[in-house]
């Protein structure tokens, strides 16, 4: 199994409080999250610093978000 997140967001005057830290460490010490294989992550050129605090590993050289745009 994999595990995709997308979009995880904090309110700006929220945030540096931890929230998002803590958010995350909920869901992925969930139980239902112990059988996923790897958890894949989207997030923001801006954010790459912060999960990778968590442990996420940037893989932009083998993966492109692309989009077809209708």
């Amino acid at each position: 199994y994999k595990a995709v997140i997308f979009d995880v967001v904090i309110r700006s005057d929220y945030q540096g409080k931890g929230l998002g830290k803590q958010l995350m460490n909920t869901v992925l010490e969930h139980e239902r999250i112990q059988p996923v294989e790897h958890v894949e992550l989207y997030c923001g050129t801006d954010k790459l610093r912060f999960y990778e605090q968590l442990g996420f590993e940037d893989q932009t050289n083998i993966f492109h978000y692309m989009r077809l745009r209708k």
